[in-house]
């Protein structure tokens, strides 16, 4: 074991590798590099990760040995913003010139419980580096282009290899998070090999999903399912028992093999909470008790809710059903209506447009041109209002 962690105290103080993207030369890497001074501010997680993949890089975590009263100084004496944004967990995020890096001091886990980490400040690069969880997330690179890996994670994020640090059970029992977090870097990679080693010691640890929060759990589920390469991943996820545990109503069924065939077909992807509404069902009081469980905000919850009424409409051609859809709940709910129809492999381009393009019309009749033909105010009125308006959405928003 000494052997190992000489290696790794090795490999994260000699760079490995010369890389300058263009992130580093924004003005605000310059600034916090400076104010910090030398060897104190390394690029990793996201960042570094994403710069190898192709992806874009769309926020930047730094870590540092100073501790963040050290690190709020610096950056105050050098004239930056600097905003104690997670400061009981050594976070301090440095604003300049429209953007924000999020600097933290290098730690190691104390005491871990499956669901917090009690932690401590270190000075040691390899130590912090040993504590997250995966190798391709273990990559730190300099402000000078100096990248450092102390866990191989480079070969790995090469071979879009997914790896836990270290032994996949230890890192699942620290935290039950890392099994959902563990797909969603799966669909990161675009589809990294399967890993049977950390397949089996998932499915031993499914039990203690039950001890994570429901919102943490939400945000996980909702970010894997925002990325493309999704799907196939959601497939494991079903095989692996995964989707059941994390929700009894979660399943890869006929919806969501429709929803996978139009992806195919379109050659995109659908939203986030279509890929749920897929795999929920469509079934109103099923997307009811999951947006309760996972507490969704207010207007997710009422987005299911329009959608699986809109699944209830009658069927017809796609431009009638989407209009109708797009009348009655609005378009991003009738987009999600064509997602999962049958018909949309076979909806042509013009129609497309037409979808695009249309305005949702205004039902032109009004009370008081009912009451100005006799009939008064009251529930025969209203019954009488109802009745054109099906009609009118029905004739294609025609009265004639």
């Amino acid at each position: 074991m000494a052997n190992v962690t000489g290696a790794r105290e090795r490999q994260a103080d000699e760079a490995v590798l010369d890389l300058h993207p263009d992130w580093l030369d924004l003005e605000i890497v310059y600034k916090v590099s400076a104010a910090l001074g030398p060897g104190n501010l390394r690029f990793v997680g996201g960042a570094v990760r994403d710069t190898f993949l192709g992806r874009p890089v769309l926020d930047l975590d730094a870590a540092t040995p100073l501790k963040p009263d050290v690190t709020l100084q610096r950056l105050e004496a050098a004239g930056l913003r600097a905003v104690p944004t997670g400061i009981d967990h050594g976070t301090v995020t440095a604003v300049a010139d429209g953007r924000t890096i999020e600097i933290t001091t290098l730690r190691r886990d104390a005491e871990t419980d499956g669901r917090h980490a009690r932690v401590e400040h270190t000075d040691d690069w390899a130590e912090d580096a040993a504590r997250r969880d995966f190798t391709v997330n273990a990559l730190y690179l300099s402000p000078d282009g100096k990248l450092y890996d102390p866990v191989g994670g480079l070969a790995d994020v090469q071979a879009r290899r997914l790896r836990f640090i270290g032994d996949p059970a230890s890192r699942l029992a620290e935290d039950r998070l890392r099994l959902l977090r563990y797909f969603r870097f799966l669909t990161v990679m675009g589809g990294a090999e399967r890993d049977e080693a950390a397949l089996a010691a998932i499915r031993d640890a499914l039990p203690g999903l039950e001890v994570l929060s429901a919102e943490r759990k939400r945000d996980e589920f909702l970010k894997l399912l925002k990325e493309p390469a999704a799907s196939a991943v959601i497939d494991l996820m079903q095989n692996e028992g995964v989707l059941a545990a994390l929700f009894e109503g979660l399943q890869a069924g006929n919806r969501w093999r429709l929803l996978k065939a139009n992806e195919y077909a379109t050659s995109g992807y659908a939203p986030s909470m279509v890929r749920l509404i897929a795999l929920l069902g469509g079934e109103r009081d099923r997307m009811r008790v999951f947006a309760e469980s996972f507490r969704l905000s207010r207007s997710e919850a009422r987005f299911l809710d329009d959608v699986a009424k809109a699944l209830l409409l009658p069927r017809r051609s796609v431009l009638p059903m989407w209009q109708e859809a797009a009348y009655r709940f609005g378009k991003p709910v009738a987009d999600a209506l064509l997602w999962t129809s049958e018909d949309i492999k076979n909806k042509s381009e013009n129609s497309i447009l037409v979808c695009e393009k249309w305005e949702i019309p205004v039902f032109p009749v009004k009370a008081a041109d009912l009451m100005a033909e006799g009939i008064p105010a009251g529930p025969e009125l209203g019954k009488r209002l109802k009745e054109l308006e099906e009609h009118w959405i029905e004739n294609g928003f025609s009265l004639g």
